[in-house]
């Protein structure tokens, strides 16, 4: 998801103390129940890389509207998947060599959780021989789609990628081209609503890099997951949710891509909306009117929750909480919902319905990190940092790459003057989402506090190049330089700082006043008079 991290993101005066939150001693009682799903928008596809399809060839707007689909859960017996394995394993043991019923049967065991038996079963039939991978058909890229799939699920990770490397070529352009080859048959129903199959060996090949570690390859195989096929959305929330690119980036390979599929212009608009949250042109409300108004996504849950996360970057935290509170009321257990809307509840010191909020959340989702995260937020606004401590650690024990997480372990570290371990966490959400401008930036915020001027300007400028639209990073920047007594220098800074939200209405302009305040103390440094 997107990182909302409650540490100091409003400016605060040059040399002056930060006003804290009244205490609150509520208690704590930790719930457990059975774990629920979340509901969120995903243009997924099922594990063999296809969409369900209706009978007969659907018309190209119709075929636009099943490949936006949410997806159907795959045909399974109605007594259950045993039975329908059952019924498969009688098929193979009349017709053993085929290859789409060995497919059928792996692919079901795959859904039923039984992972080396469908491995065993694509491995006697050998599906997976390839003699010549220039004149492979695309039922043998099934086979090694699902046997990947299945790898990976018993982490079998590193065979995984060497199963992948045999079929895939080793450059992006190569890998493009090799797509081309499977795109979508128009005259095909069966291929017209499906993801292109290379794209989805490119997203296996993305997943498995990220569960051992290489986020920088997992990165390059999104992107060229992404770029082989545009409606293999898993790839696209894989570089956007977890923040893998950096802000012109993102807009480069939205611009790159191939929308020509695309008739309706619904899934352009829809990616669109995902990037520039910290831009200031065009509007918020100006960026989300086509796809709401035009495309007729105004109620969607997704869109009004990248739509709050949009607000909240660009410090309009009243507004994300109002679209928050709609989305919650709509859909309260989306937990998609979660990091923005915990955000908005501690920015604008919520501490009951934050309270109550984590308790929902932990009840329903007790294996999930974003429900402890949102524990230890209630206790870092409370102000009882141990205990936000314990809870930000139970988050990273179940989920390690969820970068919030480690955000707020900082945070918490932080308010204690604990600046190593501050900084070792913030380092860990970097790793984990090099996207993001904010740990770089937190890190520099550290070493300015502890007086470390010449790490601080190297954070925060690292903070700049990922980022160069966020007020606060020009904020700090001209605080640094102020400390150093480059007043020139911390003018400019902070004058970029104040261009930047010259378009916020005047109701938000109040909290850059300490920016306002610093700029001032700046010229009387230099002594200017006006």
């Amino acid at each position: 998801m997107n990182s909302y991290y409650q540490r100091n993101v409003r400016p605060k005066p040059l040399d002056m103390p930060e006003k804290s939150p009244a205490q609150d001693d509520g208690g704590w009682k930790s719930a457990s129940s059975s774990d629920a799903k979340s509901s969120g928008l995903r243009y997924s596809t099922n594990v063999n890389g296809s969409t369900p399809t209706h009978s007969g060839r659907p018309s190209k707007t119709k075929k636009q509207q099943q490949r936006l689909s949410l997806g159907s859960p795959p045909l399974i017996h109605p007594t259950g998947p045993n039975r329908t394995i059952a019924k498969l394993r009688q098929l193979l043991t009349i017709s053993p060599g085929y290859a789409q019923d060995v497919l059928m049967f792996a692919d079901t065991c795959y859904l039923n959780h039984e992972y080396h038996r469908a491995i065993h079963a694509i491995k006697k039939a050998d599906l997976v021989q390839v003699d010549n991978v220039h004149a492979i058909r695309s039922s043998t890229l099934k086979a090694f789609l699902l046997l990947g799939q299945c790898m990976l699920a018993i982490k079998q990770r590193e065979e995984c990628l060497d199963l992948i490397g045999k079929v895939l070529p080793e450059n992006e352009n190569a890998i493009i081209a090799f797509a081309r080859r499977f795109d979508r048959d128009n005259e095909d129903p069966d291929d017209a609503v499906s993801i292109n199959i290379v794209s989805a060996l490119a997203l296996l090949m993305g997943e498995t890099f990220e569960a051992v570690g290489n986020r920088d390859n997992a990165a390059v195989y999104f992107r060229i997951s992404l770029r082989c096929d545009v409606y293999n959305s898993e790839a696209f929330f894989h570089l956007f949710d977890k923040q893998m690119l950096s802000s012109d980036e993102e807009k480069k390979l939205v611009a790159s891509l191939n929308f020509s599929m695309d008739e309706l212009g619904l899934l352009r608009l829809l990616y669109q909306s995902h990037i520039g949250k910290y831009d200031a042109s065009p509007t918020i409300s100006e960026k989300f009117n086509d796809v709401e108004e035009k495309c007729g996504m105004k109620g969607n849950l997704d869109l009004n929750i990248v739509k709050a996360e949009t607000y909240y970057y660009q410090h309009d935290i009243q507004k994300a909480n109002e679209i928050c509170e709609w989305v919650r009321d709509e859909d309260p257990f989306n937990s998609r919902l979660i990091t923005v809307y915990v955000a908005t509840l501690v920015e604008l010191g919520k501490k009951r319905e934050l309270y109550h909020y984590a308790h929902q959340m932990v009840d329903v989702y007790p294996k999930k990190a974003s429900a402890w995260y949102t524990v230890g937020c209630y206790y870092l606004l409370v102000k009882k940092y141990e205990a936000a401590q314990r809870y930000f650690h139970k988050a990273t024990t179940l989920e390690p790459t969820y970068a919030p997480a480690w955000i707020g372990f900082g945070n918490s570290f932080a308010a204690q003057d604990e600046s190593d371990q501050a900084m070792s966490s913030y380092r860990t959400a970097s790793s984990l989402f090099p996207g993001s401008h904010l740990p770089p930036l937190f890190i520099g915020m550290e070493h300015l506090r502890t007086n470390n001027l010449l790490q601080a300007i190297e954070f925060i400028k690292q903070a700049s190049s990922i980022c160069s639209t966020d007020p606060l990073v020009y904020n700090e920047l001209g605080t640094v330089y102020y400390k150093q007594k480059n007043y020139p220098k911390a003018i400019e800074m902070f004058t970029k700082a104040l261009q930047l939200c010259k378009h916020l209405p005047e109701r938000l302009m109040e909290a850059w006043e300490p920016t306002l305040f610093n700029l001032g103390y700046s010229h009387r440094k230099m002594r200017h008079r006006f």
